[in-house]
């Protein structure tokens, strides 16, 4: 089993940060298990957070066996998950096959550490907003929020990490549309074609997307975030009150599962929820309510029923803005709730808009709907967004609301 870390942690952890300040592109996490934290920091890549497999197995207390093309991972129990890596593949003791990309980096193989520990029977939770994941088994005695207060300079530390990170991604992106901008400038000859000018070719940046899914939790969420987990995608769910109440485990593991929650109001009746700013705000306050009582979480992220405009005019956002909530549209939108059952116009239309979005340089965060009809679609969306590169993002309290109105607070 995991071995307890005391107070040398705490150096090794900044050695890490020291030693890894100076990467560029890649986010990192604190991990902790247990009540403990871990000597090593997972990074992001595509959306998920990998960690060499052997380092998280020695956290673990799993023996490792095999080859590098076999690798046999074992628990004090006998419980077993062999990886694939060439096929992209682990496979559980009873033969079930789950997808999974296992990479290789400087003779390192990486391992999701969010599907890993759950095969093994931790829960896995996430608090995107300072990026801290969490491994929790049944020794773990610390709620997230004391764990969060006894590391919180390790927290820190991996704050300051990533928003220098967070500006090395910026700083060259902005390289690469200066050369782009530069391509443009010189125009080649296709000799083949009569002399006719050709166009540079654009380079897919891989770029995030933020998937976001309204009107749950529903009958149908745990299909939906099995579908999620296949595709190792993350997501936001703005969620309503009262169906939080008749489905609250649903809210309970989508919280367990690293991903994003957001408030939708409790009625979902336009005549009552902007009947004032006042009625506004008490369907999110009490939407609030409604999401603590079911997972003990509470959040500052909103969507107002049918997008904000025209309906959420200055001073419904001021009375929102006013007790910190911030106001979350769309630009991507799948018109699921249209289109029902037809897949082939739901995919089409993701896929034009998200592709209009990346040119235009701005991240995709597409509108969809918890019902069954969009659970049909959404393998093709999310498999064809992977095989494109992007990467599935979560909407967080630090970012920069997108709304119809361009209201940023």
């Amino acid at each position: 089993m995991y071995k307890k870390i005391t107070a040398w942690c705490a150096l090794v952890f900044c050695l890490v940060f020291a030693q890894t300040a100076a990467a560029a592109g890649s986010y990192t996490a604190v991990l902790g298990i247990n009540d403990d934290l871990a000597p090593f920091q997972p990074e992001m890549k595509e959306g998920t957070y990998y960690t060499p497999v052997r380092d998280l197995a020695s956290a673990l207390g799993l023996k490792v066996s095999g080859t590098s093309e076999e690798i046999l991972l074992t628990d004090s129990n006998s419980n077993t998950l062999l990886l694939k890596p060439a096929e992209s593949k682990a496979v559980k003791a009873d033969g079930t096959v789950q997808a999974v990309k296992i990479p290789v980096s400087q003779g390192k193989t990486l391992v999701p550490v969010a599907l890993i520990a759950r095969d093994f029977g931790y829960i896995v939770s996430y608090q995107p907003g300072i990026r801290l994941l969490r491994l929790v088994g049944s020794q773990a005695l610390l709620s997230d929020q004391e764990f969060t207060a006894k590391f919180d300079e390790a927290v820190a530390l991996n704050k300051a990490k990533n928003t220098q990170t967070e500006k090395e991604i910026k700083a060259e992106k902005d390289r690469a549309a200066q050369q782009a901008n530069k391509g443009k400038q010189s125009k080649p000859v296709d000799s083949s074609k009569n002399g006719q000018v050709k166009k540079p070719v654009k380079q897919t940046a891989k770029q995030p997307v933020y998937l976001t899914f309204d009107d749950g939790p529903t009958a149908h969420t745990g299909q939906l975030l099995d579908i999620l987990n296949k595709y190792d995608a993350k997501a936001t769910f703005f969620m309503l009150g009262n169906h939080m109440d008749t489905y609250s485990a649903a809210v309970k593991r989508l919280v367990q599962e690293g991903h994003q929650v957001g408030l939708h109001g409790m009625t979902h009746v336009k005549n009552k929820f902007y009947k004032s700013p006042a009625s506004a705000l008490q369907e999110m306050e009490d939407d609030n309510a409604h999401l603590y009582k079911a997972a003990q979480v509470k959040t500052s992220l909103v969507r107002s029923p049918y997008g904000s405009k025209p309906y959420l005019t200055q001073s419904f956002r001021d009375k929102l803005v006013s007790k910190g909530y911030h106001i979350w549209d769309w630009n991507v939108d799948s018109l699921d709730w249209k289109y029902k059952s037809n897949s082939k116009a739901i995919y089409n239309g993701v896929m034009k808009q998200v592709h209009a979005q990346h040119q235009k340089g701005a991240a995709p965060i597409i509108l969809m709907h918890d019902q069954v009809d969009t659970l049909k679609v959404l393998p093709s969306i999310l498999a064809a967004l992977k095989k494109e590169g992007y990467s599935f993002e979560l909407i967080t309290s630090d970012m920069t609301p997108h709304n119809f109105w361009h209201d940023e607070r």
